[in-house]
């Protein structure tokens, strides 16, 4: 074989070597451009979202002020919680209810709050029908609804007066007290439905169970600790109505236990099957109006938090 051919065919062999390289390097390149790039997008769009959550807060913030501002509304979480420190929280010890007194309000009256977990339902309405009919206000500790009835109720309970007040989106201990995330992520699920239907930026809250409940795999301390760096101030009860029993048991267990402390917080409630709360009301709203220097008040800015001690 001629030695130039060979040489020829040699020079070709490398050239063509160096153009795959050259080749599988500008892929190389490619992808990792690629690569660089996608993780750049996620980056910037983790940083957009965060971005928007931020605003969506402040335009939650300013709307809640100038609602505040027009209204004298509802107010804001912050400023409930730095009112609230300024007092003593009432506190109670859950195996010996009897033994809490209660702070005494400045104006000397027995100040007394109705309070109903779990609606909204079809007995919220009924409800609010008697509260209206003994021109009465009220709190309501509801849960997360999202059908055009529910909806309805939540700017109902607001139109009307009263205060509107979480407990949780879920009320599945399984699910909210398995940890603080899953905790957060309820909470502003719940606080942010409220807002968006009623344009209420809810600052009051009730543990399902109670703050001194068992059931949760988080320390409670820690859950407080976060509703009060959110600003929300939570409420327990001293007089419970009772549950799954009759309308005459509700109203006897309300009536003699109310009178024991100077701020009584009543717990009942209005889920769908909770008839007998809805019969009970007229009773205990009249023996309640009976009384004298007795108040019945929806919980604001001026409540104390009443807080059960674990």
């Amino acid at each position: 074989m001629n030695p130039e051919w060979e040489s020829g065919e040699s020079f070709h062999a490398d050239e063509g070597k160096r153009g795959k390289a050259s080749w599988f390097l500008t892929k190389v390149l490619l992808t990792l451009t690629a690569f660089v790039l996608v993780c750049a997008s996620v980056v910037l769009a983790i940083r957009y979202d965060r971005m928007r959550e931020t605003l969506n807060h402040l335009e939650k913030e300013r709307a809640l002020q100038a609602k505040e501002i027009g209204e004298g509304g509802q107010g804001s979480g912050k400023s409930a919680i730095s009112k609230n420190k300024q007092n003593r929280p009432v506190v109670m010890e859950p195996s010996d209810a009897a033994s809490l007194t209660g702070t005494v309000p400045k104006d000397g009256k027995h100040h007394v709050y109705l309070t109903f977990d779990d609606g909204p339902s079809v007995q919220t309405g009924k409800v609010l029908d008697i509260l209206k009919q003994y021109k009465v206000k009220a709190t309501f500790f509801v849960v997360g609804r999202e059908d055009a009835k529910s909806i309805a109720l939540y700017q109902r309970i607001v139109d009307e007066g009263h205060t509107l007040a979480m407990h949780s989106y879920s009320h599945d201990y399984a699910k909210l007290y398995v940890s603080l995330d899953s905790f957060q992520e309820d909470l502003h699920r719940l606080q942010n439905l409220l807002f968006d239907k009623t344009g209420v930026w809810c600052k009051y809250y009730r543990f399902p169970g109670g703050s001194s409940n068992t059931a949760s795999k988080v320390s409670m301390k820690d859950l407080e600790a976060y509703l009060d760096r959110e600003g929300i101030a939570y409420f327990d009860w001293n007089v419970y109505g009772g549950d799954g029993i009759s309308a005459e048991v509700i109203v006897k267990n309300v009536t003699a236990n109310v009178d024991k402390y100077k701020e009584s917080v009543i717990l009942l409630h209005d889920a769908a099957d909770k008839r007998a709360t809805v019969s009970a009301l007229p009773g205990i709203i009249e023996y309640l109006q009976s009384q004298k220097d007795t108040e019945i008040l929806p919980i604001t800015e001026k409540s104390c938090p009443l807080i059960h001690t674990s």
